[in-house]
């Protein structure tokens, strides 16, 4: 006759049937919101107000739509819909440039599917104040002269991304006289350096008879940080080559007028020698008697 099984012996051998029986195959499992937060890394790119914001992404079967906002907008503003790029040009929505931009990417699957109801996850973007935060461009020397002991720099206005009407905005309309350029500048052949400060883009300097070399620098003054532009490139002036051009227009023009006078020598000349043989031949010539 079987004697009845214990509980414990009913409970061993349920684990053991558990153990025996084959696994059932687990469901794919879904990065969460903030996972998917995680693997985005959101920064900005702006020079001259040239601005686009940017994210570094290690989703796949991912897009992005990029919303922006401020503080005299009441909604979110989308662009850059569904988009598989991880850049945005928002330069054309960042027209108030004092205004402070707030900005978020929304990441969605690729191919959604009809279980997928819950708001997609998003990531902010640090605010952004294009006046405040966009970087300066790298000057131009547009032009330079050296007369003598005045060295004049003229400094490239140049033109930024933003539009005004139909034209596109200088640098110096943006910020005014919170524009300012720094002239370095130094003999060619030494490395002391000296600065010059303008508010305007040109420069006018007392140096001395030799060559220099130089570069120019901008700074926005109403900042405490990011003011300063990286420096532009150095040019020189060549002094000796001035003074050559000048002597080859004097020497040009000392030859000029020797050849006039030479001209003007030799047809006087002529003319004397001219009216000396008529002279002669009336001289010689026979008297005729009535």
């Amino acid at each position: 006759m079987l004697q009845p099984r214990t509980p414990i012996l009913l409970l061993l051998e349920a684990l053991l049937l558990l153990l025996l029986l084959p696994s059932a195959p687990r469901a794919a499992a879904t990065p969460g919101s903030s996972e998917l937060s995680k693997a985005v890394n959101v920064t900005w790119k702006s020079t001259d107000f040239k601005t686009i914001l940017e994210w570094q992404s290690t989703l796949k079967d991912y897009v992005y739509t990029v919303e922006m906002s401020s503080s005299k907008a009441n909604r979110w503003k989308k662009k850059c819909i569904r988009t598989s790029a991880t850049e945005c040009d928002v330069t054309d929505d960042m027209k108030d440039v004092m205004e402070k931009y707030s900005t978020r990417i929304l990441i969605e699957k690729q191919m959604r599917t009809e279980d997928d109801i819950e708001e997609p996850p998003f990531v902010y973007a640090p605010d952004f104040t294009p006046y405040l935060d966009t970087n300066i461009g790298q000057p131009i020397i547009e032009s330079f002269s050296q007369n003598g002991t005045k060295l004049r720099v003229v400094v490239q206005d140049p033109h930024t991304a933003l539009r005004l009407e139909q034209n596109y905005k200088t640098l110096r309309g943006i910020f005014g006289r919170n524009l300012s350029y720094t002239l370095f500048y130094w003999k060619a052949a030494s490395t002391g350096k000296k600065s010059e400060k303008t508010d305007t883009n040109e420069f006018l300097v007392n140096v001395e008879r030799e060559d220099y070399c130089f570069n120019v620098q901008a700074t926005i003054l109403s900042r405490s940080k990011n003011r300063k532009s990286p420096e532009s490139r150095i040019e020189c002036t060549s002094l000796k080559k001035g003074l050559s051009e000048e002597a080859f227009f004097i020497i040009g023009a000392v030859v000029l007028v020797i050849i006039i006078i030479t001209i003007v020598i030799l047809s006087v000349t002529l003319y004397k020698c001219r009216k000396r043989k008529d002279s002669a031949k009336k001289d010689h010539s026979p008297l005729r008697f009535p």
